[in-house]
């Protein structure tokens, strides 16, 4: 980080301080209004240092613009995260702040929430709260803005079963995913029971979109669902489909 210092026209200096890396923003006090200062920033790594920014040049003074000191930018994000978006904001006299959603005011309610500072807080993320968020901030000598474009990353919605035809001993089922996301699904996993059984399950790849159940009792109801599971997790199931295997249901053997 560099300042160099102008002052009656004359160049009185540059200094230079080293930030950490993480550093995204960086405050300087006890200026001068009689003088001006100009700034600018390089990255440096054990090879050297690269190429600066452009160098900003400014004169303190009373009345400053209202102006944003974070960038705007997108986020991806899995689903059910917390998740902050800072709108850190400067000026004389101090800006206020307001945050928008699809064009309308976000009010701190529920899992939203706006620090005094203009945090935006955002508790257990869903699909739902994906868009672009604008941070406005305004003074009686300017305004400013930053949006955030927020992509969040869920399980699959459930598949839609149905069973294409049945035989004594085995059923054959088929299914459809109802909505294609960005992220590939990885694969499905089939869990059926019959009366008065226990759930069982199958594991199915992702390429497939039909499977056979054998080795199925005859005469049988099943109960059977789906879900499909992507590297952000398992979707929610589909309903319950009932079904039966051919023929009449197994009877004791006489003594």
């Amino acid at each position: 980080f560099y300042m160099g210092i102008v002052e009656d026209g004359k160049e009185e200096g540059t200094h230079k301080r080293i930030l950490s890396p993480t550093s995204e923003l960086h405050e300087t006090v006890r200026l001068q209004e009689s003088a001006t200062y100009q700034f600018w920033v390089t990255a440096s790594t054990r090879v050297g240092e690269g190429d600066s920014t452009r160098v900003v040049t400014i004169s303190p003074s009373t009345k400053v613009p209202a102006r944003i000191i974070s960038f705007s930018r997108q986020i991806i994000t899995p689903w059910k995260q917390n998740l902050t978006l800072v709108c850190k904001r400067v000026g004389t006299p101090p800006p206020t702040s307001t945050w928008k959603l699809h064009g309308k005011v976000l009010q701190s309610n529920g899992r939203y929430q706006i620090s005094k500072e203009g945090t935006l807080h955002i508790r257990d993320i869903q699909h739902a709260d994906s868009g672009n968020y604008t941070c406005y901030v305004e003074n009686t000598h300017g305004k400013d803005d930053i949006v955030y474009t927020i992509h969040v990353r869920v399980p699959p919605d459930p598949p839609a079963l149905s069973v294409v035809s049945a035989e004594a001993d085995s059923l054959h089922l088929k299914w459809v995913d109802k909505v294609q996301r960005d992220i590939p699904i990885l694969g499905y996993v089939i869990n059926y029971k019959r009366d008065h059984g226990d759930w069982e399950e199958i594991h199915i790849e992702s390429k497939a979109e039909s499977h056979i159940l054998t080795n199925l009792w005859c005469g049988t109801r099943y109960q059977l669902y789906i879900t499909a599971y992507n590297k952000i997790g398992t979707g929610l199931p589909c309903d319950i489909v009932n079904t039966f295997t051919k023929g009449t249901a197994p009877v004791m053997p006489k003594a």
